[in-house]
């Protein structure tokens, strides 16, 4: 299996990364800046030196169209929760998501409608035209469940829905989105144990479940937060290669089922 994997030096993606080489993959990572994932403590694994490391600019297809031909799967990781995980990183985005953000505006310049809609759709047209077979092509796109309103803009959610939308109706491909909420992992990103063990704590509290809610309403996302688990990046990771080889997988995937593809593997 060749699987090429958009973000592969990322948080989620280095874990999906990984978890590809270990099964004996042939993986080749997409990124902005090419370079090999290393640690927090700036380690670079030994697994690191059997990826293709590749830089990119997923909106010049010139840049990145040969890997995605080579390759028989994708997975596309890129996204983004905050203005500050993009511009300062993870831990000012977890500082807001924590203290919540008074009237949070929409992104400047339309980056949520860049960063996890339009460059989604990008690379699954890329992957769509290089197809020889209409035999199996999955592509698994990286969304998330909608728990993170009020306390960031709708505008995120929305945009991975229309990305998941456009997926469904692109012909050619399996589509394969996958609804995970927070993630966590203890030593790669330690900050976000603390949020993920909150969530855990709030999902063994016994809690109402409100029915007819709109489901466009904070208060639907709220009560979507309190009933769906944190998940380690490791068990996303190995539902998406689960995803890629069950052929009878598309659509949308959410943290059950996640975790069942997961326990797969």
């Amino acid at each position: 299996m060749k699987v090429a994997i958009v973000g592969g030096n990322g948080f989620l993606g280095s874990a999906i990364t990984k978890a590809a080489v270990g099964r004996g993959w042939e993986v080749s990572s997409i990124s902005q800046s090419g370079r090999p994932f290393r640690t927090p403590s700036g380690h670079t694994p030994k697994w690191t030196d059997e990826v293709k490391w590749t830089s990119a600019n997923v909106f010049d297809q010139n840049t990145y169209a040969d890997v995605i031909k080579q390759s028989d799967a994708v997975v596309h990781t890129i996204g983004i929760l905050l203005e500050s995980d993009y511009k300062n990183g993870p831990l000012d985005a977890l500082k807001g998501l924590i203290a919540g953000r008074e009237n949070p505006n929409p992104l400047t310049g339309g980056l949520y409608e860049r960063l996890n809609r339009d460059a989604a759709i990008r690379v699954a047209d890329v992957y769509k035209n290089t197809r020889t077979t209409q035999e199996d092509n999955p592509f698994v796109y990286i969304s998330a469940a909608d728990i993170f309103r009020p306390l960031i803009p709708s505008r995120y959610i929305s945009t991975k829905r229309e990305a998941e939308e456009y997926l469904k109706r692109l012909d050619g491909i399996r589509d394969i989105s996958l609804r995970p909420g927070l993630m966590y992992h203890p030593h790669t990103r330690p900050i976000s144990t603390i949020p993920a063990t909150m969530i855990d704590i709030l999902n063994k509290l016994p809690k109402p479940f409100i029915n007819g809610l709109d489901a466009d309403s904070n208060l639907q996302s709220v009560q979507n937060l309190l009933h769906t688990s944190a998940l380690h990046i490791d068990t996303v990771g190995a539902a998406a290669l689960e995803a890629i080889l069950d052929k009878s997988q598309s659509g949308d995937v959410n943290v059950d089922d996640i975790k069942r593809l997961a326990w797969k593997s």
